[in-house]
């Protein structure tokens, strides 16, 4: 049972590395004079009409549980792992009591999530998971943009 659990946890911080990582706006690059912050990987890919990548994942409810609880806390300080607190809150809110395993589980994800989060605003972060082409049509699409900027045709 150890070895089935350690691999849904490998398959479930991938599935959420992914998430943060697509979720994630790049950071401009220093000195930059542009205020306005660059759209996440997720919306550009919907911009460009890119499907994102997304790993395959058996224990879904989890990720869908860490979505509605919120995958990091944002504080004056930065992103933090989410506190047992706000997990009994939400299965107090929710009538659900979480076993030990998937609390525990919920917090080591949110851990996963705060560190590609912080990875990924470098906007030469590669992404934790592709399956293929898509990375070649993420490249053309960026590539396309680029192009079009510097040509003075950038829209968007």
């Amino acid at each position: 049972m150890g070895k089935l659990l350690e691999a849904f946890g490998e398959e479930l911080e991938l599935f959420v590395q992914q998430m943060a990582w697509l979720n994630t706006p790049p950071s401009r690059p220093k000195g930059s004079e542009e205020k306005e912050p660059l759209p996440s990987r997720a919306e550009s890919d919907k911009a460009n009409n890119i499907e994102s990548d997304i790993p395959p994942c058996h224990l879904i409810y989890l990720i869908q549980i860490l979505t509605e609880i919120g995958p990091c806390l944002e504080t004056g300080f930065g992103l933090a792992v989410i506190p047992q607190s706000e997990i009994a809150s939400w299965q107090y809110n929710n009538g659900i009591n979480l076993d030990v395993w998937e609390i525990q589980t919920l917090r080591q994800l949110s851990s996963v999530y705060r560190e590609q989060c912080i990875k990924s605003k470098d906007p030469g972060c590669p992404a934790p998971y592709t399956k293929g082409d898509i990375d070649e049509q993420r490249r053309q699409a960026v590539a396309d943009s680029f192009q079009n900027f510097l040509s003075g045709q950038f829209v968007g």
